[in-house]
């Protein structure tokens, strides 16, 4: 391929990159003033971000289960409930779409470090869609 066609993939690579830290940051700045409900919208603009891309998937499902855990911690505030219920439909639809997107290049979702200790329904369900994804891999 000619240089002019691989630079500009290589600058959105690296915009892209970048406004994934931006989300990232500015959804842990929120989580930690509160505001969850903003936190849960700047992780689902990363999974807009990185949609195909079954590793960084998982990370936006495990940062989703982070916040989980935080709101989980705090049953009295307003909305917990709801945004719990929320949060519990978008970590299994990202860990979804990353078993999807892992189908279409890797063997098993990918082993984070990162993935939240605290959630068990997290950790199930990458078990879950690894046990699968080994079973359809040797069928």
């Amino acid at each position: 391929m000619p240089a002019q066609v691989l630079r500009p993939r290589a600058e959105l690579e690296m915009m892209r990159e970048l406004l994934s830290k931006m989300y990232y940051n500015s959804g842990q700045s929120l989580r930690a003033t509160g505001k969850s409900d903003e936190a849960m919208q700047a992780a689902l603009a990363r999974r807009l971000l990185w949609k195909g891309n079954s590793e960084r998937l998982v990370g936006v499902a495990a940062e989703l289960a982070d916040l989980d855990a935080a709101v989980a911690s705090q049953p009295d505030a307003a909305n917990a409930k709801n945004l719990a219920k929320a949060l519990d439909d978008d970590i299994l639809a990202t860990l979804n779409q990353a078993y999807e997107a892992a189908g279409r290049g890797q063997s098993t979702l990918p082993n984070r470090d990162t993935q939240p200790k605290k959630n068990e329904r997290f950790s199930a369900k990458v078990a879950e869609l690894n046990e699968k994804a080994s079973h359809s891999k040797s069928n």
